[in-house]
């Protein structure tokens, strides 16, 4: 005799805008890459989607639900099989519903012929994270270049865990390029390397290549392009303590890529930006 069907549970969710596409559409198989405390991702015909708890990082094209960590068990593991489609994501023993939708937050253009304040901005970011190393040269160059590329090669997929440094240097360089109305190059390199990383960094790249990360980042980002000092003092902790060292590295990106973007005035000399964050 079989043995009964496991009690299911519908759990409400609210969806990305940027992946109501693949949770709308019809049902489609996707593979559970990854799971951790705060949620797990899915890989649906190449596309990472992420579902995270409240207390997690709201990545742009998550899932979110309302509950904390530890609030569900998830059964499944890497590899398991399951069906995303007709606003469902059905797991062996959940089907997490899609209740709303949530637009995610899109680092602002900076205004035409604005650009950042070093000494009002630049002293917090010079003050938080390290003016040179290979994460902020390696950026500092891809910036520069005239063809990204091969100083992306190096970058992508560099270091450890499920978003490597480089990727979370280069997430934070291109907010950066995507405030300030860049040409797109860098953009262009980052997603001809997508393959070469983790599905979950690729997914966030692909995001910040379009101007989309959590809110505290764009909140951050959009700060240090407007010379904003007291927002950028305010919203630097949160992002530093993102993941293991992953905020960290983001804010090298942004800072890097800051110090040396085109059209920005006397940024490649960092000399005289300390004071601002001591007076904090």
């Amino acid at each position: 005799m079989p043995s009964p069907s496991p009690r299911r549970t519908a759990v409400p969710v609210a969806v990305s805008s940027l992946s109501a596409g693949l949770v709308d559409g019809p049902p489609t198989a996707g593979t559970v890459v990854a799971t951790y405390r705060f949620g797990l991702y899915l890989d649906v015909a190449g596309d990472v989607l992420p579902v995270v708890t409240s207390d997690a990082v709201p990545v742009p094209t998550a899932l979110r639900l309302a509950g904390r960590s530890g609030s569900l068990v998830w059964g499944v593991a890497p590899g398991d099989r399951v069906v995303v489609g007709l606003r469902r994501v059905v797991l062996p023993r959940l089907d997490l519903v899609a209740a709303r939708t949530w637009r995610p937050a899109r680092v602002a253009r900076a205004s035409a012929g604005g650009s950042w304040s070093q000494d009002v901005t630049g002293a917090t970011l010079a003050d938080a994270v390290p003016a040179t190393g290979w994460l902020a040269d390696g950026i500092r160059d891809a910036v520069l270049a005239q063809d990204p590329l091969p100083h992306v090669r190096r970058l992508v997929g560099r270091g450890r865990g499920l978003t490597p440094s480089g990727d979370d240097a280069l997430a934070g360089a291109l907010l950066v390029a995507q405030a300030l109305g860049s040409d797109g190059r860098l953009a262009a390199a980052v997603r001809s390397r997508l393959g070469a990383t983790t599905a979950v960094s690729s997914s966030l790249l692909r995001a910040a290549a379009d101007g989309y990360a959590a809110r505290q980042v764009v909140t951050l980002a959009d700060a240090v392009v407007a010379g904003d000092g007291p927002t950028v003092r305010a919203a630097l902790p949160p992002v530093l303590d993102m993941g293991h060292g992953s905020g960290h590295d983001l804010v090298t990106g942004i800072r890097a890529a800051l110090d040396v973007h085109p059209g920005q005035p006397s940024v490649t000399s960092v000399r005289s930006v300390s004071a601002v964050w001591a007076a904090a």
